[in-house]
């Protein structure tokens, strides 16, 4: 479990890898999770009331499809993917991943990575079309988005950086590795999660190197896509552009597609997915609040309330959950989380840091009654 762990963090499991790793929503390494927890019999019995929760779940996303073509399958796999999900969290014993993890190795698979992601960032900075050679997709013909599941895991690395005793030079790789990415979100969820590991006086001279940071980084950096795209009329235009399709749809909605949305199944037309070679009709936006609305109307927030419920009750450490629910409530605003393989392992990664906080407390205590 821990090198599958490590190698999760450590390989470039970019979008531009999609075609080996990902077929109709589901993850290759998706079948290491669910074939691990039944070969270790690790899952306990599920409650009626859990089972007969999930059967109407599941029952309601059919009737849900029937009602509202037109319905397309792998839309519809990709869209209640994330039951799955919650299913398995629920059916998980706490000891799963638990009993290979402490925070020794936390930190190890962490540091290690960090080196490694840093080691990859930099080569694509300096080879931004490298991947041209490999792929035909027009997307990677001038620049390549470092997407992977360590760069949406660093806030909370960050925000874990007493617990994994971090040192300065990993905090800086690690907004090094962000910049290159050139996430602007997940840049300010690494500043903001940053902002909150540090005690009340180290706040300030945070907040004020920072700022003396991105200016040098304004006016001295040219080739960093989040810096040259801070403009305010720049992130509104591509805004606009990226909820385009919301917009085209929602005045296209009846009456009652505004409550109950267009069903799990349906297909949101992107245009710009023609150009570059792929299926028009994708699952989701580039955002979670306005997917859910397409799908389910108003109904999207009893259904983001339950997934945060289900997350709570496994994830059970409060701190952790916190700082999972403000990356979920923030991230979803440019990504629809549900649908990213990120999601479960930010929920996983959030268990295992609370666990061996947990760990770390109880020692401690143990050894001040001792």
């Amino acid at each position: 479990k821990i090198f599958f762990f490590f190698l999760l963090l450590a390989l470039p499991y970019s979008n531009a890898f999609q075609k080996y790793f990902y077929f109709l929503g589901v993850y290759v390494f998706l079948f290491f999770v669910f074939s691990d927890a039944f070969s270790t019999l690790s899952l306990k019995r599920i409650s009626r009331n859990s089972l007969s929760l999930y059967i109407l779940l599941f029952l309601a996303a059919i009737l849900y499809a029937i009602l509202t073509p037109p319905f397309k399958l792998n839309v519809y796999l990709k869209d209640i993917f994330f039951v799955f999900l919650l299913l398995l969290l629920r059916s998980w014993k706490d000891n799963f991943f638990l009993q290979s993890f402490n925070k020794k190795s936390l930190r190890k698979i962490v540091i290690v990575t960090v080196y490694i992601n840093f080691c990859y960032a930099l080569f694509l900075y300096v080879n931004p079309n490298f991947l041209t050679l490999i792929f035909d997709d027009p997307f990677y013909s001038s620049q390549f988005r470092l997407t992977t599941l360590f760069v949406y895991l660093i806030p909370f690395i960050v925000y874990n950086l007493k617990n994994l005793n971090l040192k300065k030079r990993h905090i800086f790789l690690l907004y090094a590795i962000a910049l290159i990415a050139g996430s602007r979100i997940n840049i300010m969820l690494i500043s903001l999660f940053h902002l909150f590991a540090l005690e009340k006086r180290e706040r300030l001279f945070f907040l004020f190197f920072l700022g003396i940071l991105f200016l040098i980084a304004t006016i001295n950096v040219t080739n960093f896509r989040a810096i040259e795209q801070l403009k305010g009329s720049i992130i509104l235009n591509d805004l606009l552009v990226r909820y385009g399709p919301f917009f085209d749809i929602l005045e296209k909605f009846d009456f009652y597609d505004y409550i109950f949305g267009k069903g799990p199944g349906f297909g949101i037309y992107i245009p710009w997915f023609e150009y570059r070679g792929l299926d028009p009709y994708n699952a989701y936006l580039d955002s979670q609040y306005l997917t859910f609305y397409l799908k389910y109307g108003v109904l999207m927030f009893p259904i983001i309330i339950f997934i945060l419920h289900e997350v709570k009750l496994y994830v059970q450490h409060k701190e952790q959950f916190r700082a999972f629910l403000l990356w979920f409530l923030i991230i979803g605003l440019t990504n629809a989380i549900t649908y990213l393989y990120v999601f479960l392992f930010a929920i996983i990664f959030c268990k295992l840091n609370g666990h061996s906080t947990s760990n770390v407390n109880h020692n401690e205590t143990s050894k001040n009654l001792q």
